[in-house]
């Protein structure tokens, strides 16, 4: 069995699931955590937070359920998300791509989190 790795240099953009898929991977993994980790480099290595937030909030949210898309919009609370000049677009966009009736769903759905110093 070969010994297969990301390649930094690949795109996220690229990386291509079906929703159900995409959905399963969003409410499972500890997505606060990913995007602590995954870090935006200036000069190398390209801009993977960013390309992360931008694909799960703005170019697939329409695919992510009311499930999921609380679970982006906790991640995104989790993080000092200020440092990125795109971060209220992507809550605004998460909160807009959400209907009336679903929008108390997450609401229900997301955690308080205490502020961070």
């Amino acid at each position: 069995m070969s010994n297969h790795h990301f390649d930094t240099k690949y795109s996220l953009t690229n990386f291509q699931l079906q929703p159900k898929a995409l959905n399963f991977l969003v409410t499972r993994v500890k997505l606060g955590l990913l995007l602590y980790k995954v870090k935006d480099h200036r000069g190398y290595g390209g801009q993977h937070r960013t390309e992360l937030c931008e694909l799960l909030a703005v170019n697939r949210i329409s695919e992510l359920n009311v499930v999921s898309r609380a679970t982006v919009l906790d991640a995104m609370q989790m993080m000092k998300m200020t440092a990125n000049s795109r971060s209220e677009a992507w809550v605004k966009n998460l909160i807009l791509k959400t209907n009336q009736d679903e929008l108390s769903e997450v609401s229900e759905h997301t955690h308080p989190h205490p502020p961070l110093n």
